[in-house]
């Protein structure tokens, strides 16, 4: 089975967090199977304290980091993504170009 890889150069979220935040960590994946990430696991910039959070009640949130772009990781570098919610949640997801 191929790993999942991003599939655009952006990545919105549709988030309910009125009174919270939604922070977002995109890692290299290893293994074959869907092992939980540490706070600090990352690829380099990506990690969760480089997420700028997301706030409020959106359909279409954009996933910014504070120094780099989703468009630099090579488009076929396997990832996984992990998501820290406070007082929020993650109704979908969805890849942009």
């Amino acid at each position: 089975m191929d790993a999942p890889h991003r599939l655009g150069d952006e990545l919105f979220v549709n988030v309910p967090a009125p009174q919270g935040q939604v922070r977002v960590a995109i890692a290299e994946k290893a293994g074959d199977y869907h092992a939980a990430l540490s706070k600090h696991d990352g690829l380099p910039g990506f990690s969760l304290a480089d997420c700028i959070p997301i706030t409020g009640d959106q359909v279409r949130a954009p996933v910014r980091f504070q120094k780099t772009r989703i468009a630099d990781i090579p488009a076929d570098k396997p990832i996984n993504l992990r998501f820290e919610l406070t007082r929020a949640e993650v109704f979908g997801y969805e890849w942009k170009t």
